[in-house]
Formats: C-alpha cells, structure tokens, sequence
C-alpha cells in the first residue's frame, strides 16, 4: 500500500507498507523544489510510484529481509 498527500508546507509525503514494514518519505524534484500540485504532476507521479513499487516487489524485494539468506 502506498499513499502519499501534500503537506501544508507544500511537501508531498509518501507512505509504504509492505509485509509489516512501513516507510514514510519526502518527495522532491531532481532540482530539490517542491513537486507541482497540478494533476499531470500528480498523476505522473502516482504512476511513477505504482511502476517502481511493481519493480520493487518482483526484482529487488528478494534481497531485502525477510527473503535474504545472509
């Protein structure tokens, strides 16, 4: 599950929970501005969030706990 909002200081704040982990972030531009609260921002963004969490899970989630072997 991910969720993300805006905050009144113009951040855009994202959280994921995954299999009882749970991870809270701050989204920026590349430049560090704030990303622009227009619905073709917004939408890409919820779409660039959906594809990495999709990668995430199927490629790079094996590596992480629980699933390492180290």
């Amino acid at each position: 599950m991910a969720d993300f909002w805006k905050h009144r200081d113009g951040t855009l704040k994202l959280r994921i929970v995954w299999m009882g982990y749970d991870w809270s972030f701050e989204a920026r531009l590349a430049s560090g501005a704030p990303i622009p609260d227009d619905n073709a921002s917004m939408d890409y963004f919820a779409w660039f969030v959906s594809e990495e969490l999709h990668r995430w899970m199927t490629e790079d989630a094996a590596d992480l706990p629980p699933f390492d072997d180290n």
